[in-house]
């Protein structure tokens, strides 16, 4: 079966999975003063802990939001996908940046400064309150993943969720192909656990006939009993 893969995941539903979707700022391309950069895979486009006066908006690929400790220990908060904006929170307060953005994918931005291109469309504002009512339904949901979910759990989920906008399903096997690449480091950093937890839960759901492999891409042969992991350890309202 010919499959087209996304190379990016472009339109993620949100619910308790901390991917940052379904907000529209194509706008921002084409307000005064924007200006095009490019940043490659790995590229850190906000360090921590630094100032910042810049809006950014993701005209494609995806980036990740993380926080370091001081023994530069890494935990993904989110990952926010094309049609989305960032750098806003501190470009507002005038604080230093909370988290690191650093680039998954190659990334195309378009970059502003300020905040007074949208101040006087009311459009825009409301785009942007939208923002932010996102932003605080992905933290709030994953902060209470982590409180009362575990790494089983919390990998099923996601993994339940991405086949639900991403998932192809093959007429003759019935199994589920999942056209979105990721490595076990980064789903690791995004479930708040380590990489070996990621690869052994993997291993075990492929034991247990849930999951298998095509071509580096992950196929669900069992969603029935996918499904009943995610309904029946589901404590979050």
């Amino acid at each position: 079966m010919q499959l087209q893969e996304y190379g990016f995941v472009n339109k993620m539903i949100i619910d308790d999975l901390p991917w940052i979707a379904d907000c529209d700022f194509s706008f921002v391309k084409k307000m005064p003063g924007a200006k095009k950069e490019c940043f490659f895979r790995g590229n850190i486009i906000i360090h921590q802990g630094t100032q910042n006066k810049n809006i950014y908006y993701i005209d494609k690929g995806r980036v990740r939001f993380s926080v370091f400790n001081i023994d530069g220990e890494e935990k993904t908060i989110a990952i926010m996908t094309e049609g989305n904006i960032f750098g806003e929170e501190s470009a507002w307060d005038g604080l230093p940046c909370p988290t690191s953005v650093i680039a998954i994918t190659d990334v195309t931005l378009y970059r502003i400064s300020g905040f007074d291109g949208f101040l006087d469309n009311p459009g825009y504002i409301r785009e942007m309150v939208t923002n932010f009512v996102r932003k605080n339904r992905v933290l709030v949901s994953e902060i209470a993943s982590v409180q009362f979910k575990d790494a089983y759990t919390r990998l099923a989920t996601c993994i339940f969720k991405l086949s639900k906008k991403y998932g192809v399903k093959n007429k003759s096997s019935g199994n589920i192909i999942v056209l979105v690449h990721f490595t076990h480091e980064q789903m690791a950093a995004l479930m708040g656990t380590s990489r070996v937890t990621i690869t052994n839960i993997l291993n075990k759901m492929r034991k247990e006939r849930i999951i298998d492999y095509d071509g580096g891409l992950l196929v669900i042969t069992d969603e029935r009993k996918l499904m009943k992991i995610v309904e029946d350890n589901n404590t979050i309202a």
